[in-house]
């Protein structure tokens, strides 16, 4: 099995570590709300609207960010520019989308604490699957660069 280029490690290695991050608040918050039994505030009152509120926000993001990452990712396919700064644009709109992927996860993990509308849940699980759809990998990157893996694979860790 080959192993990883430095580049790509790199790369992994933060959206992973980005992926963590959600899991673990979305796990603190479970356990606070279902075995510690903490109360919700004022926003209870208001389950069907917060839930809607998730859910475009989720859905708006997540179509935004696929936007503004083919925009900035589309220009660099028949650049005249190297390997090198094309993988580092690209890893600048990866951390773009990444975060505008993770905004309405934890806007819905914050949401899920206030309401303790446990609908709620639902969205957080859609909105990490997505999340993790969007991970990088050589043939993507490659396809969407127009660069061949190989020169993937020669790029150094940054």
């Amino acid at each position: 099995m080959q192993t990883p280029s430095p580049y790509l490690k790199s790369l992994k290695v933060l959206h992973f570590a980005l992926l963590v991050g959600q899991l673990l608040f979305a796990a603190i918050v479970a356990f606070l709300l279902f075995v510690k039994g903490a109360k919700s505030t004022g926003l209870s009152d208001y389950p069907n609207e917060i839930l809607i509120a998730s859910i475009a926000v989720g859905v708006i993001l997540f179509f935004a960010s696929n936007a503004v990452f083919r925009k900035r990712i589309e220009p660099l396919r028949e650049s005249a520019m190297s390997v090198d700064e094309k993988l580092e644009r690209y890893r600048a709109a990866s951390i773009v989308r990444w975060a505008m992927l993770e905004f309405p996860t934890l806007l819905s993990i914050i949401l899920l604490f206030l309401s303790g509308n446990n609908q709620l849940l639902i969205v957080v699980v859609l909105m990490i699957l997505l999340f993790i759809s969007v991970r990088p990998q050589v043939q993507k990157i490659s396809e969407q660069l127009n660069i061949s893996p190989a020169e993937i694979e020669e790029q150094p860790a940054r």
